[in-house]
């Protein structure tokens, strides 16, 4: 049995799903919410001290072989009407199961681990020493609360700028210098503002699974007015990057310990690559086909344990 925790809407957890069927797999969906509600039996050792025995809350159950990890953070799924009892709550349903999945002796995409905190996506300013110790060019970030700083650093960038609250920093607008006080001062008022380089480059996306890259370049350069590098507002085609960008590209999912993730990449009109974020929950549901499928038989691959 596989086991795939996450949305069922989910395209990754539907591919895998129907591709582990079609071959005559038994894999089981479910939701992080029923994780949590009904639980489930596990039983360590067997015949070997590698081997795990599932038993869900509908009764299936059988030999577990590999789980897909879909969802990171497994707070929220009950609720509370205390904040302290909801915040213990999160903690320690979070805990519990990222150690469990962290633990066990399987294939496990992406395994849980602690050098880094949980997020849903990883910005430059996250990833400094990551992405020096891989020589990857970084976005230029500024995080401040002060006005006068923000808009000192739209200035030195040629009067535009991304920016977005610190609560939630890829939910970004770009902006000039004639409009930027504005909006800082309304974005201000409920804490720090993120900055960002507005870059003039041409978005590249690229999914690495188990140290393979598989990457898609925009048709053409654009800079919308609501502006996230990685957001599916125009073409892309199927592209291989240069060895060495590979390379960096494995080297920084290797040390944030995914076996699956994806980074948000622009390519400058002189041909440097620059790191712009990098995901542990890829999404490449606005992909071609042929890279879904790419992705999807390499994530199957792991699963089985085959070369």
């Amino acid at each position: 049995m596989f086991l795939l925790v996450g949305e069922p809407s989910d395209m990754c957890i539907r591919q895998v799903s129907e591709m582990l069927h079609d071959a005559g797999d038994d894999a089981r969906v479910v939701s992080p919410a029923t994780i949590i509600a009904h639980g489930f039996a596990w039983y360590e050792g067997g015949t070997s001290p590698q081997q795990a025995m599932l038993r869900l809350v509908d009764g299936a159950g059988g030999r577990l072989e590999g789980i897909l990890l879909r969802h990171l953070w497994f707070g929220r799924c009950l609720q509370f009407p205390n904040n302290e009892d909801q915040q213990y709550a999160d903690y320690e349903t979070s805990t519990g199961l990222s150690a469990l999945f962290a633990a066990i002796a399987l294939p496990v995409i992406n395994r849980p681990h602690f050098a880094y905190p949980i997020m849903e996506h990883y910005t430059p300013l996250d990833l400094g020493d990551i992405l020096h110790a891989n020589d990857l060019a970084s976005q230029e970030m500024l995080v401040t609360t002060r006005l006068a700083m923000a808009l000192d650093f739209v200035r030195k960038n040629e009067g535009q700028a991304l920016v977005s609250s610190i609560f939630d920093p890829t939910a970004r607008i770009a902006v000039t210098l004639a409009e930027a006080e504005a909006e800082f001062i309304s974005l201000l008022q409920h804490g720090p503002v993120c900055l960002s380089q507005r870059l003039k480059a041409t978005a590249v996306r690229a999914f690495v699974v188990d140290n393979q890259v598989y990457a898609e370049r925009a048709v053409q350069p654009w800079l919308p007015k609501q502006h996230t590098v990685d957001r599916a507002l125009t073409q892309f085609v199927p592209v291989v990057l240069p060895p060495d960008l590979s390379a960096q590209c494995c080297g920084v999912t290797t040390l944030l310990g995914l076996t699956f993730g994806q980074l948000s990449l622009a390519e400058t009109v002189d041909g440097q690559y620059i790191c712009c974020g990098v995901s542990p929950l890829p999404d490449y549901s606005m992909c071609q086909a042929a890279t879904q499928s790419a992705i999807t038989h390499a994530l199957i691959r792991i699963l089985k344990q085959v070369e």
